[in-house]
């Protein structure tokens, strides 16, 4: 009998809002917790939309340069036979053609 006492009594002086606040600091701390992972993901996110940006940047000008060198060439001022003209053309179609693509990068 004197557990069932020791019990009542315990259940008769808690008080409810210590169990309640006690959750709400869980809650704080997951909330927090989560505010931070979102945080980063969208620090993620603008670092990859940059990144994309900046890839199409590179892209474009390879385009307008390739075009440039293409019309030189039509017009007879670049002589395809020269090697160091195959070796830009070969570089900038690679540029044009970018990175290889990774699961990450969609």
């Amino acid at each position: 009998m004197d557990r069932r006492v020791g019990f009542q009594e315990r259940l008769e002086t808690s008080r409810p809002h210590d169990h309640s606040s006690r959750l709400l600091r869980i809650g704080t701390i997951h909330q927090q917790v989560l505010s931070h992972l979102l945080e980063r993901r969208e620090e993620w996110i603008e670092r990859r939309r940059g990144h994309v940006a900046e890839l199409r940047k590179r892209t474009t000008e390879a385009e307008a340069k390739l075009n440039r060198l293409y019309q030189a060439i039509e017009d007879g001022i670049a002589d395809l036979s020269d090697p160091a003209l195959k070796d830009r053309l070969a570089e900038l179609a690679a540029i044009r053609r970018g990175p290889m693509p990774t699961a990450w990068s969609a």
